[in-house]
């Protein structure tokens, strides 16, 4: 999955950025397995990709509010201290 190749994820998160934002809601979607390319990032250790996720979705701006797709990952992303999540909290709203 492109979610755990940093250079691919950039690619395609770039083009859907570029192109047609919406796409971007793409990193909630979950796979035939149930699981989002964020829980996949969480799953196997790679904070780089995770961050390049929530910084994509940051540029929603507080007009949505996703932290409720992935609220159980939050604990993780506090320790892996990501400016982009740091950023994302301040998005939300509780």
């Amino acid at each position: 999955m492109f979610a755990l190749d940093f250079a691919k994820l950039k690619l395609v998160l770039d083009f859907f950025e570029d192109n047609e934002p919406l796409y971007l809601t793409c990193i909630l979607m979950k796979n035939n397995k149930g699981l989002t390319p964020i829980d996949l990032t969480i799953q196997n250790d790679s904070p780089k990709n995770a961050s390049l996720m929530l910084s994509k979705l940051n540029t929603f701006g507080n007009e949505y509010s996703f932290s409720h797709l992935f609220f159980e990952h939050f604990t993780t992303m506090l320790e892996w201290n990501l400016p982009a999540f740091n950023e994302f909290l301040g998005n939300c709203f509780f």
